[in-house]
């Protein structure tokens, strides 16, 4: 009897840790196995940059250029591994606070409304804002207009706003956001186009995404009613968009 009682202890047991590892399987954490895989992409990213840059250097004909050449691939290299490990870092602080799910807002045209009115973040088409700061690269210039166009997204007419910055008077960015307010007052970010400029042409499209398209999505980028302690997403798109508030 006291054979079989342990078995049966040791069986429990055994069913315990079983139904655990299933469940464990069935909820992975989403925000760490993002954090990591978005790592071992930036290190392999760093690595083929470093290979592309050897490349060059091997053409270089002056043994002296060639040899300053090679060492600036490998600081280059170092620099990008730090940036790698900088951004982990960063989304793994933000996984503490964001939870293990996965970030898949379900979006409904039907919760959505013409009109942004937030009142910390009102959008009314025709109307300008103007911005001006001291930078370290110089005067910064900031406006943005919303305009009377939309741009449907996900099924959510969204409304258009113009972005441009310039810096002591040269153009240096315009981006088109869109932005739509849902029935609760909270404001979405669906997407943007965005531009970076040098010399009047167009040399980035970095931070482009469109909620919807390839793994991107849309998020909050102003609350109704915001709160100490508030820790949202405001766009999501791997590697490219992932502002928080």
């Amino acid at each position: 009897m006291l054979k079989l009682c342990r078995i049966s202890i040791v069986g429990g047991i055994l069913v315990v840790c079983l139904a655990t590892r299933a469940a464990a399987k069935s909820n992975p954490d989403a925000c760490k196995a993002t954090t990591l895989h978005a790592f071992d992409s930036c290190k392999s990213g760093a690595h083929s940059d470093k290979s592309l840059a050897s490349g060059k250097c091997d053409n270089v004909p002056d043994p002296a250029a060639r040899k300053a050449c090679v060492q600036q691939a490998a600081s280059d290299l170092k620099d990008a591994l730090q940036s790698c490990s900088d951004a982990r870092d960063f989304r793994k602080a933000a996984c503490t606070r964001l939870g293990r799910d996965p970030y898949s807002p379900v979006i409904d045209p039907a919760n959505f409304v013409a009109t942004i009115d937030n009142p910390f973040m009102t959008l009314t088409p025709g109307t300008t804002f103007i911005y001006e700061g001291q930078t370290a690269q110089g005067l910064e210039h900031n406006e943005i207009f919303v305009t009377h166009s939309t741009k449907v997204i996900d099924g959510v007419t969204c409304v258009e706003v113009l972005d441009t910055v310039k810096i002591n008077g040269e153009p240096e960015e315009q981006t088109l956001d869109w932005f739509a307010q849902d029935t609760d007052g909270n404001v979405w970010y669906f997407g943007e186009n965005s531009e970076e400029l040098a010399g009047g042409l167009v040399v980035s499209l970095g931070g482009s995404f469109q909620g919807g398209v390839d793994g991107a999505a849309p998020g909050i980028v102003m609350r109704a009613h915001p709160a100490v302690g508030d820790f949202y997403r405001q766009e999501f798109d791997l590697d490219n968009a992932e502002d928080l508030a």
